[in-house]
């Protein structure tokens, strides 16, 4: 029953915003720093997480009808959500890089959905073959930057930038490499 998963991803949505609403004033760090609950993660976890209820909300009616599998669909959408919030609540590169991988995976599947479409496959495989490409960039960037400053840490990283590092070949090189791979 598509419609009924597509109420409970809702569910499931609210009870993240009320629970990203309790952490809301406090500041802890999780995983060794790895993870920051602070206002600027709890600002963006709301603005995903009512995105993605517009969109399992104005999508309820299109799966129905189109005979999609609710199951897959509105479980790679709260995927690419739980990606986009593990960037904004990052305290490291690598976090950086899993939580765009879990969204670009689910992503890619929700591009490629439609697999009697051949515009649809041929949109999934011409995003995974770019995003294959970014991620290469993106990692090369990451792997200059730690090369640079010898840490992975986004704070660590913002100190040796502000301490006159941003004049570095290796960092500006990692920082430019960094940048085409999220572009």
């Amino acid at each position: 029953d598509s419609a009924g998963l597509g109420f409970l991803a809702l569910v499931t949505l609210l009870a993240a915003f009320i629970l990203t609403l309790l952490t809301l004033g406090q500041n802890s760090l999780a995983f060794g720093g790895s993870l920051a609950t602070d206002d600027y993660s709890a600002f963006f976890a709301i603005i995903i997480i009512v995105a993605t209820a517009l969109t399992v909300a104005m999508s309820l009616e299109y799966v129905a009808d189109a005979g999609i599998a609710g199951a897959e669909y509105y479980a790679l959408i709260l995927f690419a959500a739980l990606g986009m919030m593990l960037m904004a609540a990052a305290g490291d590169l690598i976090i950086i890089f899993l939580g765009l991988e879990t969204m670009s995976i689910a992503v890619y599947a929700l591009a490629g959905f439609l697999r009697r479409d051949p515009k649809s496959n041929e949109a999934a495989i011409k995003y995974f073959l770019l995003g294959a490409f970014s991620t290469g960039f993106l990692l090369y960037g990451i792997a200059l930057i730690y090369g640079a400053t010898g840490t992975i840490r986004l704070e660590a990283i913002q100190a040796a930038l502000a301490s006159g590092m941003s004049s570095n070949p290796l960092m500006l090189l990692g920082l430019g490499m960094m940048v085409i791979g999220f572009g």
